[in-house]
């Protein structure tokens, strides 16, 4: 039986690249979609890769046509927190508008398996340490509330 393929979104960046090591380490072919505004293209660690972004359905369709994948694990995010103050825009898109784009693009492929990175920053400042998952979300900047938003839409997915 052959073993089935992933998707790795940011699979340049820092935990996407330690993701496709594993991945390739355990022999679980990989499919790397990412931009390389801020990954490394010699990170992928011998993943077949798709230059795209996650923002563009066009690119979505080209990495889901490498499928079918058992699960996407997605790691592709503006998450420089500074940045989203100066341009919540482009945050809200690439984190969730990308997102979305991902979403439809797995429901539409029959792909169930999606795994999220997120952030302490949904958390905002906390009230005890270690932050437990039960905290309450409080976000302070844009970066960590489309960290969580994007929390919700999952749920919201899962739920229907």
């Amino acid at each position: 039986m052959a073993i089935e393929r992933v998707l790795v979104t940011g699979g340049g960046g820092y935990v996407g690249s330690h993701a496709v090591l594993a991945l390739r380490d355990a022999g679980v072919p990989t499919v790397v979609l990412d931009n390389f505004s801020a990954g490394y293209r010699d990170a992928c660690a011998d993943a077949e890769i798709v230059e795209g972004d996650i923002r563009r359905p066009d690119d979505v369709a080209r990495a889901f046509a490498r499928g079918p994948f058992a699960a996407i694990l997605h790691f592709a995010a503006l998450a420089n927190i500074p940045h989203s103050f100066d341009d919540p825009a482009t945050c809200y898109a690439v984190n969730l508008t990308g997102g979305l784009n991902l979403l439809a693009a797995a429901r539409d492929a029959g792909c169930k398996a999606f795994v999220f990175s997120s952030s302490a920053a949904v958390y905002g400042p906390p009230d005890v340490t270690p932050i437990p998952e039960s905290h309450p979300h409080r976000p302070i900047s844009p970066y960590g509330f489309t960290k969580s938003a994007f929390e919700r839409i999952l749920a919201d997915y899962d739920a229907a």
